[in-house]
């Protein structure tokens, strides 16, 4: 993949892609003042009562962080995924 290019192709988008890129930053040598990332976007959703403007979640911890994530962050997020879920009424990542 190339960057700067003026090519549109190739390109990684969306949290989902970027999920999968962060965690190869994470060594036990650097980076490790960062506990985690959160990654989130907003879109449009249908759900049963019509659109809603919706936001996706997705909390990477990093496991060499000096100080790990507190856990009142891992809860909250995972209530919004759910809650995401829960009012579209379908399965995400």
């Amino acid at each position: 993949m190339r960057f700067g290019d003026g090519r549109c192709d190739g390109t990684i988008i969306g949290i989902w892609s970027w999920a999968e890129l962060i965690p190869y930053r994470f060594t036990p040598r650097q980076h490790t003042r960062v506990a985690g990332v959160i990654l989130f976007s907003f879109a449009t959703y249908p759900t049963v009562n019509g659109f809603a403007q919706l936001p996706t979640v997705k909390l990477i911890p990093n496991p060499y962080a000096y100080a790990p994530l507190p856990s009142w962050i891992c809860e909250v997020v995972a209530e919004a995924h759910a809650e995401n879920r829960r009012i579209t009424q379908r399965s995400q990542q």
